[in-house]
Order: structure tokens, then C-alpha cells, then sequence
């Protein structure tokens, strides 16, 4: 552990002052990741679909109540959904309050996927940075009148070296959750959108009986 301690002082002294700013995105990358990690591994598995299936049936037979009484202690976004969709249910459910419904849940799913898609950004540009004040010290150390020194010269380069490969680590280390945040989100709401589909048809207005229209017709 003191050897791991001691490499990363190290990094900080040669890389210079845009380390720190790198240090904080990759502190930031890191929670938002383990965040998702949680949220995500609630909502996924067997169970979970299980249980949205169970909803889905429900809202499609009109059993509003049962949907009710099933969510009445869960907090995920297809039970809040359901719920919201089931409350006070004495008219249809039109399309614009369906969409109301899943765009109150979108937050939840797709929260912190602007903050690793800038994390992926902004790591590999202060890298850059992080390289362009370090080769413009080597280039300092070079042109002194009396002759470069060499130690100026090489902990320019290292600075150089050193935040580029932290920046892009720290870009590819938050791309692969975030694509895999991302496709997790489109299929949570895909199934959002399944259940507000089947609110819907459950609330639809039953047609008029046959023998009532026939008798009406003659």
C-alpha cells in the first residue's frame, strides 16, 4: 500500500497542476459509476422482469386496484409508473398523459449519463493540456541562452507523457459503463413504454355490446 502511495505521489509531481483537475474527474467518474452500478443491479434480473410482466398483465386486464396493492411499497420506476398510472382510474388514458408519465420516470434511468459522456470528453482534453504545458517546458529548458538542462527538458516530456495516458485512462475507464448504462436505459424504457401501453388499452372504453347496436340499427 505504501508503494502504491508512493507511485502516486510520484504521478502528481511529474504530471504537474492539471493531474489535480484530472484526479477530481476520475474521483467523479468513479462514484458516478459505482451510483449506476447500485441502481442498475436493482433494477435488472429475473425478479425484476418477473414483476414487470406481473404489472404489465395487470394494467392490461384494468386491474388497477391489483396494480395498486402490488407497487404500494416499491420505489423503482416501473412500479412508480404503474402506480401513477393507476391512481384514481375513472376515465381512459390518453397518449399525452401516458407520455407525461414515462418522461417523470426518464430522470431515474438515465441519470448521470451527461456526466460520463462529458467525463469522456473533457478527461482526454486535459490530457492534451497536461501535454501542451509540458512539451512548452522542454521547449523553455531548450532555449535558455546558457545552455538547456536536460532534467528541465525530460520532466517536460514526462509531464507530457504522464497527463496524456491519465486523461485517455480515465476516458476508455468511464466509456464501456457508459455505453452499458446507456443500453440498459433504453431498454428500461422500452419497458416503461410497454406499460403505459398497456395502461392504456386496460382503461380503453369498452366498445358497445352487439345485440345493443343491432337492436339500435333496426
Amino acid at each position: 500500500m505504501e508503494a502504491l502511495f508512493g507511485s502516486i505521489r510520484h504521478w502528481f509531481e511529474v504530471g504537474g497542476w492539471v493531474m489535480l483537475p484530472l484526479a477530481l474527474v476520475s474521483v467523479l467518474g468513479l462514484s458516478v459509476v459505482f451510483e449506476r452500478t447500485m441502481f442498475w443491479m436493482r433494477l435488472t434480473g429475473a425478479k425484476v422482469r418477473g414483476r414487470r410482466s406481473a404489472l404489465v398483465s395487470k394494467l392490461r386486464r384494468g386491474d388497477f386496484a391489483g396494480v395498486l396493492k402490488a407497487t404500494a411499497e416499491r420505489r423503482d420506476p416501473y412500479s412508480r409508473l404503474a402506480r401513477e398510472l393507476s391512481q384514481d382510474r375513472a376515465s381512459a388514458i390518453g397518449e399525452a398523459q401516458a407520455r407525461e408519465a414515462i418522461e417523470a420516470q426518464r430522470y431515474a434511468v438515465e441519470r448521470f449519463q451527461g456526466t460520463l459522456s462529458i467525463i469522456i470528453t473533457a478527461a482526454p482534453m486535459l490530457g492534451i493540456l497536461g501535454t501542451v504545458t509540458g512539451i512548452i517546458t522542454s521547449f523553455a529548458a531548450i532555449g535558455q541562452a546558457e545552455g538547456s538542462d536536460p532534467r528541465l527538458v525530460a520532466g517536460g516530456i514526462a509531464q507530457a507523457l504522464y497527463t496524456t495516458a491519465f486523461g485517455l485512462a480515465i476516458a476508455v475507464a468511464a466509456l464501456f459503463p457508459y455505453a452499458i448504462f446507456k443500453g440498459l436505459a433504453d431498454r428500461a424504457l422500452t419497458g416503461l413504454e410497454l406499460l403505459a401501453a398497456s395502461a392504456m388499452e386496460g382503461s380503453a372504453t369498452p366498445p358497445a355490446a352487439g345485440p345493443t347496436a343491432q337492436s339500435s340499427g333496426g
